[in-house]
């Protein structure tokens, strides 16, 4: 398929370092045993290392978990709180800490009393079990990592298999290393950050530095003291910090559950299109209409995909407004809802489909300008029985009646529908053939490759599979070059002038919290902006509006770097937001998009700048 766009030599990578798939980002719950249920709650969060402060006391062989003297009374023992439970698992899960997986498991015991007699009970407790505790009898066995209270570095050696030590510096001997399983040092020592914002630039350099000098010895590094919240993760996880040192074990693993999805970058970005402004604004005529819609599209997932992309078609539309998207039923709307707003200019019900709540159509941006001479087109990334397409030529008081919909193509108003979705036309009652009524009855010619639009003369169904595929690489021109075609299209059939509305679909996919999919179908879509904004400047004529229709995902940017496009975000949910989405406009008649306003009012706004009353 020949396109100037066809620039994708683009590679994929995720922010973990080092890694190019999913990789399991390694949890430490700090002071585990003041968990509301010590042991268990970071175990079932799959935390990679526990750690416990323990003391030995008076009573021979016992050692207690507490932070301080004071809390000993109350304390339970490392038997009770630790051990036990591990030996437990241990011998359901077949020899490993988690059933079905060979992910290790860390236990961190920090001495708060003296190394002895503390180190020698422990070694004889944990002798008593090699199979759960010896790496020398079971490759799986928890790792016992001594810290706090330790002998002498040159006294490391001397001790078992049972056990190995964590660091606190890193200027070892080679045979020191061998018993050194990782480095944990103050995050104090090196920075004074609280957590919030970006981390200072020198304070950045000498925890780099450190981590540097850690990993060049092949050990991992873990800050304890630092800062403990989603901003701080994100920022310690994209230095090179190994073990994540947290209070909030279960908050923890959420933010880096899935994180491959939440994490982003291209080699090589997609080149924009910047316009040349010399009507935009203007009071003159606008003959042609261009309304491009982005389902699940809100400020973040721009925000995203700029700093991915290192720049946006749509970033350089210079007029901008904000619009509300309430449906008329309920604070959140729908696909159906909002587009059906835009496209009617009255607040419909949640899944209603351009009608009133007592099944009164309400007449669309196609019927006004159908009425008024307007070759009409409709291109999605999507199944053209989708929502937001369907509130263009369709009216139904139930968005998955798609027998219903596709039915009312019958009228003809539409010179092009083009996207996915043939199964749409196989009604439930096999006897009717509506794609053979669509070419007998209404004068279609019913097509299933984008490449037969400009060569057929006349009314087009395009139903090419194509472009119901999953956003990637390959697919990334698919929605600029249907679009290319469709403005082309219109303008050959009507010299009076054409209204076309292009659909970005899978935005949606915020659903499943995707942001190497959000980006891509942003960039998709925003090349999709640049055909109309170069029509646009060819033409002179013509209005280019850009918005969505709800924001999904609630998604949150939490850290990011201009330089290297890398971008961490947060989703809040897989369901839609209410949030105000933006409206971009470009062309005659863009100043009267600004400000703030209903959804409803796109649909007023465009048919006072088309001079469609």
């Amino acid at each position: 398929m020949p396109s100037r766009l066809t620039v994708l030599t683009l590679t994929l990578f995720c922010l973990f370092p080092g890694a190019a798939s999913a990789q399991r980002v390694l949890i430490h719950s700090h002071n585990d045993y003041r968990q509301i249920v010590p042991f268990y709650v970071s175990y079932s969060q799959r935390a990679a290392s526990i750690e416990a402060d323990i003391f030995s006391t008076d009573t021979p062989g016992e050692l207690l978990v507490a932070h301080d003297p004071h809390e000993l009374p109350e304390a339970p023992t490392l038997d009770e709180a630790y051990l036990q439970p591990l030996v437990k698992l241990f011998g359901e899960n077949r020899g490993r800490a988690w059933k079905n997986s060979d992910d290790l498991l860390i236990l961190l015991v920090d001495i708060k009393s003296p190394f002895n007699p503390a180190l020698d009970i422990l070694i004889d407790k944990l002798k008593k079990h090699p199979e759960v505790f010896d790496p020398a009898v079971n490759p799986h066995a928890v790792r016992v990592v001594i810290s706090g209270n330790r002998p002498p570095a040159e006294r490391f050696s001397q001790y078992p298999s049972l056990i190995t030590f964590d660091g606190s510096h890193t200027s070892y001997t080679p045979e020191q290393l061998e018993k050194v399983s990782m480095i944990s040092l103050n995050f104090r020592s090196f920075s004074r950050w609280n957590g919030r914002g970006s981390i200072p630039k020198e304070d950045r350099d000498r925890l780099t530095a450190v981590i540097v000098q850690a990993h060049a010895l092949g050990k991992p590094i873990r800050f304890w003291g630092a800062p403990d919240g989603v901003t701080a993760w994100s920022a310690l996880n994209s230095m090179g910090v190994d073990y994540i040192n947290t209070d909030r074990p279960e908050e923890c693993a959420i933010f880096f559950r899935n994180f491959e999805n939440k994490n982003f970058r291209l080699a090589q970005g997609v080149q924009t299109y910047m316009p040349h402004f010399r009507n935009d604004g203007d009071n003159t005529r606008v003959k042609n209409v261009i309304l491009l819609i982005a389902d699940g599209m809100g400020t973040s997932q721009i925000s995203a995909a700029n700093t991915v992309n290192k720049g946006l078609t749509i970033l350089n539309m210079k007029h901008t407004g904000l619009q509300r998207n309430q449906a008329q039923d309920a604070y959140v709307a729908d696909a159906a809802s909002a587009a059906s707003a835009i496209a009617t200019g009255k607040r419909n019900h949640t899944r209603h489909i351009s009608m009133s709540e007592t099944g009164e159509p309400y007449p669309s941006l196609t019927d006004a300008f159908h009425k008024n001479g307007f070759s009409c087109g409709i291109v999605t990334l999507g199944s053209v029985a989708g929502a937001t397409p369907a509130a263009f030529y369709a009216h139904a008081k139930e968005r998955t009646n798609t027998d219903e919909i596709t039915r009312q193509l019958l009228d003809g108003k539409l010179t092009l529908l083009a996207g996915s979705g043939m199964s749409a036309f196989r009604f439930r009652n096999d006897d009717v053939d509506l794609l053979n009524e669509l070419r007998t009855k209404a004068g279609y010619t019913v097509t299933t490759s984008m490449e037969d639009i400009g060569a057929t003369k006349g009314k087009v169904i395009c139903i090419d599979e194509q472009m119901g595929r999953a956003v990637s690489l390959e697919t990334l021109p698919l929605l600029a070059a249907m679009t290319r075609q469709a403005i082309q299209k219109l303008s050959d059939e009507s010299n009076k002038g054409f209204f076309l509305m292009v659909e970005g679909f899978k935005f949606d996919l915020g659903h499943t919290n995707s942001l190497s999919a959000t980006v891509l179908e942003l960039l998709s879509f925003d090349m999709a902006v640049a055909e109309a904004l170069r029509f646009a400047d060819a033409d002179g004529e013509t209005l280019v509006i850009v918005t969505g229709n709800h924001e999904t995902g609630g998604m949150t940017i939490i850290n990011g770097h201009e330089e290297t496009g890398n971008v961490s975000v947060q989703f809040m949910t897989t369901d839609r937001t209410p949030v105000m989405l933006p409206v971009f406009t470009y062309g005659p008649g863009a100043h009267k998009f600004t400000g703030a306003y209903d959804n409803t009012e796109i649909y007023h706004k465009i048919r006072e700048a088309s001079g469609n009353p």
